[in-house]
């Protein structure tokens, strides 16, 4: 599947093929109810927003909105921002590797109580960080075997619980 669009919105629903990508100039992009094992959206000046579904390896690009991601099972995430927030809940499974970059913009991962661990790393120029779960001085919780990597320049980074 490989969209290209200017000034339109795409909307994929239900869509099962083992890979994906979609590129747009001044358009919202909706995936929902997917399965795609290899998903890559870049967007300037458009919102992302993913729900439902299996996306398994997922590469985010994004100058000019915001990327919301919800209810999914996702494996490797990673998304680079420029002047957007980042929302990613993890309410459909666990993560085994997520990497943000945010230039600009807030990071909000939002994990289950019932994940086995992970292990945090976080670089923010201006900004604070918080967690929700009982970090140790290395920025361990649990096993630590979910790696999650947030940098920001100018942005808050929260790691909150379902």
């Amino acid at each position: 599947l490989n969209i290209k669009t200017i000034s339109s919105d795409v909307e994929i629903n239900g869509v099962n093929v083992e890979e994906s990508k979609v590129e747009t100039t001044s358009g919202r992009t909706e995936m929902v109810n997917c399965c795609v094992s290899n998903t890559i959206i870049e967007t300037t000046s458009g919102n992302i927003k993913l729900g439902g579904g299996a996306l398994f390896d997922v590469n985010i690009k994004s100058v000019s909105g915001g990327v919301y991601a919800e209810q999914f099972v996702n494996n490797n995430m990673t998304v680079d921002t420029v002047s957007g927030s980042t929302i990613v809940c993890y309410d459909g499974g666990h993560p085994v590797n997520v990497g943000i970059k945010s230039t600009s913009g807030n990071v909000t991962v939002k994990l289950p109580e019932s994940i086995s661990g992970f292990t945090l790393n976080t670089n923010t120029t201006v900004g604070i960080v918080s967690s929700e779960f009982a970090l140790s001085i290395n920025n361990v919780y649990g096993d630590g075997s979910k790696k999650i990597n947030v940098t920001t320049v100018s942005g808050a980074i929260n790691i909150k619980k379902i």
